[in-house]
């Protein structure tokens, strides 16, 4: 049902957006450094919230 038919054409080239090409890019970087998937750097604790230190309160003066 309206599937376009293979010529001996060569097509035109298709342009890529730019951020397409770099979330690309940085999949496939994530998926050499880890290629068990995401659940290896977890395993690893790796993962961002290990590094998160406890935020420090900051009492204000009430008289302020």
């Amino acid at each position: 049902m309206g599937r376009a038919r293979v010529t001996g054409q060569a097509q035109p080239p298709v342009e890529r957006d730019p951020l397409v090409a770099a979330l690309a890019r940085y999949v496939e970087a994530l998926h050499r450094r880890y290629p068990d998937g995401p659940e290896q750097p977890r395993r690893e604790r790796l993962d961002g919230s290990a590094k998160v230190s406890e935020m420090v309160r900051i009492q204000k003066d009430p008289a302020a």
